[in-house]
This record gives C-alpha cells, structure tokens and sequence, in this order.
C-alpha cells in the first residue's frame, strides 16, 4: 500500500498508520517496499486476506450502485457526492496487478462499520419517538435522577441531593466566572424548585422562596428529590460523529476521542395542563411561545423546550477503535428494531449504560463519563427584575414596560441563556465554567 501526502521537508522518512488497534510502518526511504526515498509517498507491505478483502470490496461497490450517492464529512462540514463523481474501486484491476487508486469515502472507513441496510435516523441517530423517550418503562438508567446519582457517584447521606443543591445554586446566588458577574435568576424557585418540592409531597410552590428554599429542599428525602426531578427526557442522541473533531480530543486515560451520547432533557409544566384547577403552584403567567406574542396563562399549553432544557454530554468510553467499531454497530443495529419494542428498549439501555453508568470512566472527575452538563433557558427570566433588563414590553398582561428601550422592543434570538457546567475535580459538585452566552 501506498500513501501520497503533500510535500512537506519536515516530516520523517516512516510513519506509523494505526487501524482497528495494529499499527503498520509506512517508508519513504527506499527500503522495503518503498522503491524510491523522499517523493513523499510512503509505502508498506499489509497481509491482507484476500477473499474477505473481495467480499468487503464487493458490498462497498454494491451498495455504491444502489443508493448512487454517499455522505462525505470534513470536520462539521458535510457535502453529499453523487452522479460521476462516485467512484468504485476496481477490484479486477487490483487482482490483475494492477496500481489501484483508493477513491477515498465510504473506503477509507474501518472495516464492520459500514451498513448492510439501511440506517434510520430516527433509530439510531436522533431519537424522539415517544414509545422510547416517553415510555412509561423506559431504560431505568435515563431517568434525570439516575443520571445526577450516577455522576454525583457518592457515597455520604444524601450526597446526591446535595449534589443537585449545588447545581441549582447557580442559579439563585450570583456566580463569579471568568472575571464575570452571572446574577440570580429568582425565577428557579417558582419553574424550578418550587414544583420539584411539590412534586416530593414536602411543600407547594407559594410557601417556597429564595430564602427558605435550601432549609426545605435539605428537609426531603433524596429519593424523592430524584423521583420527581420536573424535568422529561425528549431525546437521545448518538454523537459518534465527533470522533473526528480536533474540539473533542482525548481525556488524560483515553486513548481515542469516541465522541459523545447525550441525553436532552426538557422542563415540565409544574401545573397539570390537563386538570390545571388540581394545581397547587400559584404561577401568572409563562413566557410566551413566540416573539411579541402575550405571556401565556397557566392553563395553556406550555411544556418541552420552549422554556428551558438540560442536555446532559457523555463522552464514549471506548478505548480503542476495535472497540468503537463494535459500540458503531450496536447503534446501527438498533434500525433493525422497532422502537418501543422490547428488543429495542434493551439493546438501547445497554448502549447506553456504557456512559450512563457509575464509574464508566474511572480517569475522569467522579468517575462519571460526563463531559459537560448545558442547559439553554429563557423561562428563568424574572419579567419584573432580570428580565426587564434585556427586553421591553407593550404591557402585556400588566406587565411592566422598560421606559429605556421603549414599548415594543423586539425580542431577540439571544434572549436565551445558554451555560454550561463541567464536574470540579476538587468539589466533585457540577461548576459553571462560562458566564452567561445569549
């Protein structure tokens, strides 16, 4: 095999190519199988057997054919190659003795990654069906608390629960980053805390403020803290794409960057949109759906991702490419399956345990495979305090107008908050690592 590269004085005259964990010596100093030194083709010998290389060969080809087209990635930037532009490898020229031009994607791919059918996106890729996200038995190690237990990975009384506490502190104290001021988001008690108190039986909504909220939530058992996190998973998402990402480099432990599986979570209404007259929490309004519009009564139907969600980034824990092949295929053969079934909810659950799970990756902080906690919110606003600060208002719904930018004021893409939280190596609590982005 040959490797053209472009020229460039300062590299060595061998250089090791790892695939599928072997590793193999290429030379470009005329010895062995390189016939001439330094043109910047480097060259080797590889023992290859011949009838699974004919057979893999063949089924690339085949496939070729039939769809017509591939998907070609660089980096984030992906571009379809269709028409002429396609081509085969010719495997009777390569038998023949023939010098035979590797065109590159889907060739270059590791061997046992490529699919056999076809490979649903909706299965395997980007999963928001609510027979599994939904499901009144899904995989018991996707629930929001299980997911904070596991990361907390403690062993103290309550540690978890105070694990959360310290989490959602980021957003009743004013946090310090970067030189930077974050201030206090008052409405995480009523959104927020509040209804996950009320959730736990301990208190409704009205009788929990900035003051008291700590004293109560420290008062309610952990494990009704994490039964009734106020939070709903909406989907699952296979990020092995990553791989290649030169922004996902390995952890210290890790040999490879595997990329990442993540898991969205979406905040619940904490009234009953259904019998909203049973709801406890005395709430005035949501913010609204869409720009300019009202700000939207308890009744209605506000849920999901309009208001805030949390997006937990677990990075793969596979340590080798062997190893991802494998991890690639079970992905892949979850587009076998239906989704809801049972087949499926196992095969997910233990795909998915590999991240999910207490001490999934022993090198990095905890030993959770965490790599960054995100949450994006705009329901935290306080319309008569933080909000103000941003957008103005036609008084809606009495709702007080920011004499300085004037009634109207156009609401903006960025009235969003966006942050992002990394596991502290010395408190072991999830910390804010960037101020606020919006």
């Amino acid at each position: 095999m040959e490797i053209e590269v472009e020229a460039d004085t300062s590299l060595p005259d061998s250089l090791i190519i790892w695939s599928s964990g072997d590793s193999t010596i290429f030379y470009d100093n005329g010895t062995g199988a390189d016939s001439e030194a330094d043109d910047y083709i480097y060259s080797a010998y590889i023992a290859e057997d011949t009838a699974a290389f004919r057979a893999e060969v063949t089924q690339i080809n085949d496939s070729l054919a039939a769809r017509g087209s591939y998907i070609y990635f660089n980096g984030h930037d992906g571009k379809r190659v269709c028409g002429d532009d396609v081509q085969q490898f010719d495997l009777d020229g390569f038998f023949a003795g023939t010098e035979t031009w590797v065109p590159g994607p889907p060739f270059t791919i590791p061997i046992g990654i490529r699919c056999s059918g076809d490979l649903l996106r909706e299965n395997s890729l980007f999963i928001t069906d609510l027979n599994v996200v939904g499901s009144s038995t899904p995989p018991s190690n996707l629930s929001f608390g299980t997911l904070m237990q596991n990361m907390a990975n403690c062993t103290g009384t309550n540690c978890t629960r105070e694990f959360i506490k310290q989490w959602l502190k980021s957003w009743t104290s004013t946090q310090h980053i970067n030189s930077q001021d974050v201030g206090i988001r008052s409405d995480i008690i009523a959104y927020v805390i509040g209804p996950w108190l009320g959730y736990c039986g301990s208190e409704t909504a009205p009788s929990v403020n900035m003051t008291n909220w700590e004293g109560l939530w420290d008062g309610t058992s952990e494990a009704a803290i994490l039964a009734n996190a106020p939070f709903k998973l909406t989907a699952i998402v296979n990020r092995i794409d990553l791989r290649g990402s030169s922004a996902f480099i390995p952890r210290a432990g890790q040999a490879i960057n595997a990329g990442e599986t993540r898991f969205i979570f979406s905040l619940i209404s904490p009234c009953n949109i259904q019998n909203s007259a049973s709801c406890n929490f005395t709430i005035q309004y949501y913010p609204p759906k869409q720009p300019n519009d009202a700000y939207i009564t308890p009744n209605s139907d506000f849920v999901d991702w309009q208001g805030m969600n949390v997006i937990f980034e677990f990075g793969n824990t596979q340590k080798n490419l062997c190893e991802l092949r494998d991890f690639a295929r079970d992905w892949i053969a979850l587009s076998g399956l239906t989704r809801g079934g049972t087949d499926y909810m196992t095969a997910l659950a233990a795909i998915t345990n590999t991240v999910t799970a207490a001490n999934a990756a022993t090198h990095k902080p905890n030993g959770s495979a965490i790599d960054r906690v995100r949450t994006n919110e705009r329901i935290l606003f306080s319309p008569a305090t933080d909000f103000k600060n941003y957008i103005s208002y036609t008084n809606y719904n009495g709702l007080p107008t920011d004499d300085m930018n004037g009634p109207g004021h156009q609401w903006e893409e960025s009235d969003w908050e966006f942050r992002q939280f990394e596991i502290d190596p010395s408190t072991h609590y999830l910390k804010q690592l960037l101020p606020i982005h919006r």
